[in-house]
């Protein structure tokens, strides 16, 4: 008997698969993106040593994620903390060089932050988009049935001839993508609009 995918959605829903990447994925995320800007600020007070995180940063953080996994696999004897690990990998490098260079504009402005905020947003919204990235293939690759990723590839190894079910979850990696990036971006500008420097009035000459 053919299974439909209405039947499908029904027996394992997104839902609950999308909930458990996001925790997953931030899980990762929020240390990886915590020991950058740490990391990251402190390389930018110095000028020499911000010129030289943007260069030997990008060494690692050119390494491809998913490439880890066969080292993580042997490593660890289980699947299950390798995703986020991952993200952790491919964020920390992304927030470190941006906000290193995000410290170093506002070294050039009298140390006003407000420099430096539109630098390290961008780096936490490339990195947390390069996370969410390899969350999904890893997930795929590590065929975890209980994740996003694996809920996808689920949905072809059940041989289904739908395309339904697959561009439903397609969709719903793509609107959370453009949620949490909004979300970043908002947070961003609330606290650039904060730390704005206030512009004197000019004094008024006497007549």
């Amino acid at each position: 008997m053919e299974t439909s995918a209405p039947d499908l959605v029904m027996n394992a829903s997104v839902v609950p698969a999308l909930v458990q990447t996001l925790v997953l994925l931030l899980a990762g995320f929020v240390p990886a993106a915590v020991s950058g800007l740490v990391l990251g600020t402190l390389l930018g007070l110095n000028r020499w040593t911000a010129g030289a995180a943007k260069y030997l940063l990008q060494i690692p953080a050119s390494l491809p994620a998913v490439l880890l996994i066969p080292i993580l696999l042997i490593l660890l004897k289980q699947t299950e903390p390798i995703g986020s690990l991952l993200v952790a990998f491919s964020t920390f490098w992304v927030v470190a060089i941006y906000t290193a260079i995000g410290i170093q504009r506002a070294r050039r402005h009298q140390n006003q932050m407000f420099f430096a905020i539109p630098s390290i947003f961008q780096g936490l919204r490339f990195g947390l988009m390069l996370a969410w990235s390899v969350m999904i293939t890893a997930d795929i690759l590590l065929s975890s049935n209980q994740t996003l990723g694996g809920y996808i590839w689920d949905l072809y190894n059940q041989g289904t001839q739908s395309l339904k079910p697959v561009v439903n979850a397609a969709i719903a990696v793509m609107v959370t993508a453009f949620l949490m990036d909004q979300i970043l971006n908002f947070v961003g500008f609330l606290i650039q609009k904060r730390l704005k420097p206030k512009v004197s009035e000019p004094a008024q000459i006497a007549e």
